[in-house]
């Protein structure tokens, strides 16, 4: 699965005109950076929080209906990517590549 981070700045043409603020000169840029996030299992994501696994499902515990419309369960051992980002966001776990 492939979840793509969407970064939009402005890029000011006229650098002499001292603004920040858009313009009829400033150009809107748009990058896109991908992150490939694999299916990981549980223990994998609460090692990579420094949690035991029973301290992870009782984090988890209160967002079960999200998990289960991810397709998650409560005996679920490898997670989905897209269950495994979102568990990741949510309580700021930090997943090396």
């Amino acid at each position: 699965m492939r979840v793509y981070v969407r970064v939009n700045f402005f890029y000011n043409l006229s650098v002499s005109s001292g603004t920040r603020y858009p313009t009829s000169e400033t150009k809107l840029l748009t990058f896109k950076y991908e992150t490939i996030m694999k299916a990981m299992t549980k223990q994998q994501l609460a090692d990579c929080a420094g949690v035991t696994l029973k301290t992870l499902s009782n984090w988890c515990a209160p967002y079960r209906e999200q998990l289960e419309a991810m397709g998650v369960q409560k005996k679920t051992k490898v997670l989905p990517p897209k269950a495994a980002r979102w568990i990741a966001d949510k309580f700021m776990i930090d997943i090396d590549p």
